[in-house]
């Protein structure tokens, strides 16, 4: 192989011995023309002297090939990445082996799957590299060659894998191979559509299968084909009564085999079969639920059989959902899995002042649900006016307490029980992940390479790589890494690695983790940007909220920038602000812009900076919409009562956020900011 041959020439030449860098340049040289792609002056070295980087430092190897790759130059970076691979000590070596098996040429990583299978890895860094994933990797290398014949099964081993492009590129040329025929080439064939989303010849190719099954198969079917029956049927058959018919025929006869193989088709199929009433405005999708419910064989299964259930019941009345979710909780395995059915009733309830149902719901299903949920309906029950008050400091001071994630809360909870936040730390993180000390030892090994990234201006590869290889990183080392990829202007990393270095349980939370969580970029631009009725906080508030920091986000729905500001939105400041050309990934227009803005519908909606808020991501209609329902109720509850999940979680983001920026750069007590804003 032509890589593997210069492979051979370049490491047989024995590197000079360089003081710094290699090739004649500094090493800070090195790193600022490959961060600019700079690549000229690199075209000029002959390969013979490419291995002169093992000299500049343990994984200068590696790096170098990486930003080979990120440029684009995808068969030097290899050439690179194998040389890493055969000289440089750990854990570079099993870095470069993971790059070769991620991208290239099939034959090359097939080659180094198969080399390394003769020793796997132990490592628990490198998952990818243990003899299990290797032989997984391996076949799957083998079917895209088109070596079926060494593969098991042959080609029918690609019916029950997910089709990357790699495999669905695979597949098509597999149907093209002389002797590939049968039932089974159907059913590859309706792979292939669905994997295409191409649902209408898919559902051609699924239903003379579906009126057969289970004849014409000789065993049970892969679920990777049987969910694929399924949704052929649902998104493309042009009569939904005659599919949803056609799954209720095949998934009766699969069960009267009364033989287990087949109980997974029995429960898929139903499962479709039930969708596709609910679809057609049936009556009956949850009784075929229920029934999909029953041939369910694992947890997973069964959890989202009843979650269909419970979201099928949302034109019910408010009763007999109470008694779904009632019966439904002590089933459910999944907890986290429920709490977006269970926010959306919990609204519900609020909306209607239908205080005594919540109780229920809360005291039937909180058992049963996630610790945020439960601190929702505690803070709930606790303002409803419906306790006494000794129930309610109760309450309240299980909000304060209890441990959970929603900053929010804690804050509302605190607030209301006169406790002072002089020093909040303990009560933006709170205890709730322990890692294995397994790892604890290695910390300074892959501290090495986290440094090397940054020091070689690839600080967009810490993040991803800490979370892959190292998620247990100390909060003295989080912080270290956080300054270097603040710098590098970084700072949604920086947040979020500071942020999980603090979860576990032996870790306490300090006012330098605060100032990485909650980072204070652009401060020049902000503010110069605050006006009277959006002060810093809040901006700080709203960006961290809409962006996370990142300049250059832009969301599915078309909003872009630091603010998220939608292009009409945008173009109507514009004008007002008389800016004839502007940017919106750039930091100053899009700061500019947002906070103009907020400040104009905070003064159109009387003041309000919450109502403003939930308007700046929803928009004023819905908001005023929202107003005429539930506008009487006190701003935290009417908060609880919206009915989009997205905007009541902006809402209590925004706050919390804001109220963390005044106790942290303003110098207010955190529950006067949250009273500021409500």
């Amino acid at each position: 192989m032509f890589i593997s041959a210069f492979l051979s020439l370049l490491i047989s030449c024995s590197p000079a011995s360089v003081p710094e860098g290699a090739w004649g340049k500094s090493f800070d040289s090195i790193a600022d023309s490959l961060s600019k792609g700079d690549f000229s002056w690199f075209d000029e070295i002959p390969p013979a002297r490419y291995s002169r980087i093992l000299k500049s430092s343990p994984g200068a190897a590696w790096l170098f090939a990486s930003h080979l790759q990120k440029a684009g130059r995808v068969d030097e970076a290899r050439a690179f990445f194998r040389l890493a691979a055969q000289k440089s000590p750990e854990p570079w070596r099993s870095l470069a082996l993971s790059s070769i098996l991620a991208s290239g040429a099939i034959e090359d990583r097939l080659e180094i799957a198969e080399s390394a299978l003769r020793s796997p890895s132990t490592d628990g860094s490198f998952p990818e590299l243990q003899a299990a994933s290797l032989a997984a990797e391996r076949e799957r290398l083998l079917f895209v060659s088109g070596r079926y014949s060494d593969v098991p099964e042959g080609v029918l081993w690609v019916l029950s894998r997910p089709l990357d492009r790699d495999l669905l590129s695979a597949a098509r040329t597999a149907l093209e191979k002389p002797g590939i025929e049968g039932s089974w080439t159907e059913l590859l064939r309706l792979r292939i559509a669905m994997a295409e989303r191409d649902y209408g010849p898919a559902w051609t190719i699924a239903r003379p299968v579906l009126e057969n099954l289970p004849a014409g198969v000789d065993a049970a079917l892969p679920r990777a084909v049987l969910s694929d029956l399924g949704n052929a049927a649902f998104r493309g058959a042009p009569d939904a009564a005659l599919a949803r018919d056609l799954l209720l025929s095949a998934a009766g006869r699969c069960a009267a085999l009364a033989q287990s193989d087949f109980r997974e088709a029995s429960h898929v199929l139903y499962f479709y079969a039930a969708r596709l009433e609910e679809k057609t405005g049936g009556a009956r999708s949850r009784e075929f639920m229920d029934k999909a419910h029953a041939y369910a064989d694992s947890a997973a299964d069964r959890d989202s059989a009843l979650w269909y259930r419970l979201d099928f019941g949302r034109t019910q009345s408010r009763a007999e959902r109470l008694s779904d979710f009632v019966l439904a909780a002590p089933l459910w395995t999944d907890s986290p899995a429920f709490s977006n059915l269970l926010a959306s009733f919990t609204a519900e309830l609020v909306r209607a002042g239908d205080w005594k149902s919540l109780r229920e719901l809360a005291e039937k299903t909180g058992p049963y649900a996630d610790g945020d949920t439960q601190v929702r309906f505690d803070y709930l029950l606790a303002r409803s006016g419906v306790l006494p008050p000794e129930e309610e400091e109760r309450l309240l001071r299980a909000v304060w307490e209890r441990d959970h994630t929603t900053l929010y809360y804690r804050l509302l909870a605190a607030d209301a029980l006169g406790i002072p936040l002089e020093n909040p730390e303990g009560a933006v993180v709170r205890k709730k992940t322990s890692f294995s000390g397994d790892l604890a030892e290695r910390q300074e090994e892959w501290m090495a390479v986290f440094r090397s990234l940054i020091e070689w201006k690839l600080p967009e590869l810490v993040l991803p790589m800490a979370h892959k290889r190292f998620p247990s990183l100390s909060p003295e080392y989080a912080r270290e890494l956080a300054e270097g990829l603040s710098e590098a202007g970084r700072y949604d990393d920086a947040a979020l690695l500071v942020l999980e270095s603090v979860r576990p349980a032996d870790r306490e939370i300090t006012r330098e983790d605060l100032s990485f969580i909650y980072p204070r970029p652009w401060l020049d631009l902000v503010e110069a940007a605050r006006t009277e009725k959006v002060d810093s906080a809040l901006l700080y508030g709203l960006i961290r909220t809409e962006s996370f920091f990142r300049p250059a986000v832009s969301s599915g729905a078309g909003a872009q920038g630091l603010t998220q500001l939608m292009a009409g939105t945008a173009g109507d400041v514009a004008r007002k602000l008389k800016v004839a050309d502007y940017d919106l990934s750039d930091p100053a227009t899009n700061i500019r812009f947002g906070a103009f803005y907020l400040d104009e519908l905070i003064g159109r909606l009387d003041g309000n900076i919450m109502h403003a808020l939930f308007a700046y991501n929803a928009g004023i209609s819905r908001l005023r919409s929202w107003v005429r329902i539930s506008g009487t109720l006190p701003p935290d509850l009417f908060l609880e009562s919206l009915p989009f999940a997205e905007t009541r979680d902006y809402g209590r983001k925004v706050l919390a956020a804001s109220a963390v920026y005044g106790y942290l750069y303003n110098q207010k007590n955190a529950g006067q900011a949250v009273r500021d804003i409500f």
